[in-house]
């Protein structure tokens, strides 16, 4: 279902920083062929399990768990960072 904060907000977009994006995009361009992402856990990257509950690093979903990166991203299957397609 759709994620909603205390006011009744959804996370489907992202603003700045999207750090509280909570959609559901998994997929990502390459040459205008849509990819899908690759789970969070497929990689050898670690993350604080804290974070991991904070941004929802569960599944292949797009997210944003660094602050200094803009959009919503997600790993391709090789590992290398893809900026997902998010409104």
């Amino acid at each position: 279902g759709t994620v909603r904060d205390g006011a009744g907000s959804t996370f489907d977009c992202y603003q700045a920083r999207s750090l509280e994006y909570r959609g559901l995009a998994n997929t990502w361009f390459l040459n205008g062929v849509e990819q899908e992402c690759a789970r969070w856990d497929s990689h050898a990257f670690s993350w604080d399990p804290m974070l991991v509950r904070e941004v929802g690093l569960t599944s292949n979903l797009c997210r944003n768990p660094r602050y200094n990166y803009g959009q919503p991203w997600c790993y391709a299957s090789n590992g290398v960072t893809r900026d997902c397609e998010v409104p």
